[in-house]
Parts: C-alpha cells; structure tokens; sequence
C-alpha cells in the first residue's frame, strides 16, 4: 500500500509539473488533494507518513508561486508540527523528511512573500 502512495503521489507530482492551468488545477483538484494528501499525512503515525508529500506540496508552490500563496496555511497547518515532532527527536532518524521539509520552507518563504 504504502509504495502504491507513493507512486500515486510521484504521478501527481510530474503532472502538476506539467500543466500549467492553475486555476483548473486550484478549483477542481488541489482541494480534495489536500483533504486526502494532507489529511492522511497528519493522521498518519510518524513511521507511515510519506516523504513525497512534503516533495509534493513544494511542487504545488514552486509551480505555481504566488498564486498558490492561499495554499502555504493549509500546507502548514497539516505537515508543520507532526513534522518537526518527527525530526527534532534524532538527527538520523527521517532524513528524507527532513530534506523534503526544508525545501518546502524554502519554497514558501522564496514564492509566496515578498
């Protein structure tokens, strides 16, 4: 199941990349990609939440930049605090989560504020 998830969210990802109709892609998909992705991220226990979702969401605000914005408090809400309770425990346990994190902050601080 769990690299079913994964593949499933590693296709999402290369046709976010690909399509470049964000306001089709924000009205019809991205919310019911966020109740699921990100509801099941921070429902998860630590050891079944997928690095790819982290991979994924800084897909969503490198693609779309300022216009995905509006997203960065959802996406926060849902990975923030499960995630650094995940990471801040070991510095070897989690290193693709720790990665994907980072480079999700940096995605929002770089895209979504001036």
């Amino acid at each position: 199941m769990s690299d079913l998830k994964r593949d499933s969210l590693k296709l999402i990802k290369t046709w976010i990349q690909s399509s470049e109709d964000f306001g089709l892609v924000n009205s019809v998909f991205i919310p019911p990609l966020f109740q699921a992705v990100l509801g099941d991220y921070n429902n998860s226990v630590p050891q079944a939440r997928l690095p790819e979702v982290l991979s994924l969401m800084g897909t969503i605000i490198d693609v779309y930049g300022q216009e995905a914005a509006g997203s960065c408090s959802v996406i926060f809400e849902a990975v923030f605090e499960c995630t650094i309770d995940m990471i801040n425990k070991d510095l070897s346990d989690y290193p693709t989560h720790r990665t994907n994190f980072f480079a999700l902050l940096e995605s929002m601080c770089s895209r979504c504020f001036e």
